[in-house]
């Protein structure tokens, strides 16, 4: 990701912010613009492998991932994998491509760098996301279940 992008990327950011606010309310919160500019440029501070997708000179998607690997227990195979932080397609520019270009752009970040293997993680009722994982090849791996109590 280039310099000027940074804006833009925020941008998106603040779009994936709300999108979660939308869908799980009672886990996110609503940022004010200064606290989400400053959360989303310590996000790219921490993950700076950013893929973006332009439109005529705009950025209108992004991918941040980050290499993690396991092993640390003795039944743990070593195994390194390329890990999908976050991705974010602007809210006028789905459904067209771009998502997918992305996850593509991805799997050849991960071979240029010896990995074999991508995860994403994602909340199992955003299903235009899965939609999006499933046709790209990913598959199901770990299910994490959660009980609200009263």
């Amino acid at each position: 990701m280039a310099v000027a992008d940074t804006e833009q990327v925020i941008r998106l950011y603040r779009q994936l912010d709300d999108w979660h606010v939308l869908l799980y309310p009672d886990i996110f919160t609503v940022l004010d613009d200064d606290t989400s500019s400053a959360y989303s440029l310590l996000r790219i501070e921490r993950f700076p492998d950013i893929l973006v997708a332009e439109c005529e000179g705009t950025v209108v998607g992004f991918l941040q991932l980050y290499v993690r690997k396991t092993g640390d227990s003795p039944v743990d195979n070593p195994l390194e994998y390329a890990q999908v932080d976050n991705i974010v397609v602007d809210e006028r520019h789905r459904g067209i491509g771009f998502g997918r270009a992305l996850l593509d752009a991805a799997k050849d970040w991960a071979k240029a760098r010896g990995i074999r293997r991508l995860r994403v993680g994602v909340y199992s009722t955003n299903t235009p996301a899965v939609r999006v994982y499933e046709k790209a090849g990913f598959e199901p791996l770990i299910t994490v279940l959660e009980m609200k109590i009263a």
